[in-house]
């Protein structure tokens, strides 16, 4: 009686360690471990962790931050900036992404007229003082300009 006792619990013993460590692999699928190379957890740190603490950041990563996109393409189109001000009579235009743009003074009477929200295409053309090309969408009308840091105070 006593072999099939122990025999029992050495059964339910390993069927037990068996379920937890299906659980531990379960919650480090995609663990830090797995995911980072060797050369970033020493940078960061994570080597020192133990693998519980491992899955802890790595689930409060997952609950507070969203993984980046590997195509800048979303949902099929890339997203562009849209107008949000246009300001000195045209000859500055601040984009939704928070970018700032010097318009050419030859081509702020186009600028003049532009509204907002509309999508706007940015192009690097590296020509003159103004090496980008801000086309509205819209209208197909086209600028050049350059980025700045902020708009001026007149």
């Amino acid at each position: 009686m006593k072999a099939k006792n122990l025999f029992q619990f050495i059964l339910a013993a390993a069927i037990v360690f068996v379920a937890i460590k299906y659980v531990v692999f379960a919650q480090t699928g995609n663990s830090l471990d797995s995911l980072m190379s060797e050369e970033d957890m020493k940078n960061t740190g994570v080597y020192k962790l133990s693998t519980t603490e491992k899955i802890e950041l790595k689930n409060w990563i997952d609950r507070n931050y969203v993984k980046k996109s590997k195509s800048p393409l979303s949902r099929g189109y890339q997203q562009l900036p849209t107008i949000a001000e246009v300001t000195f009579s045209g000859q500055f235009i601040r984009l939704d992404d928070d970018t700032i743009w010097q318009i050419d003074p030859k081509d702020t009477a186009v600028t003049q007229g532009w509204l907002t929200p509309v999508p706007i295409k940015v192009e690097y053309t590296a020509v003159g003082a103004y090496p980008y090309t801000l086309t509205n969408t819209v209208t197909s009308s086209k600028v050049h300009a350059r980025k700045v840091s902020h708009i001026p105070s007149h």
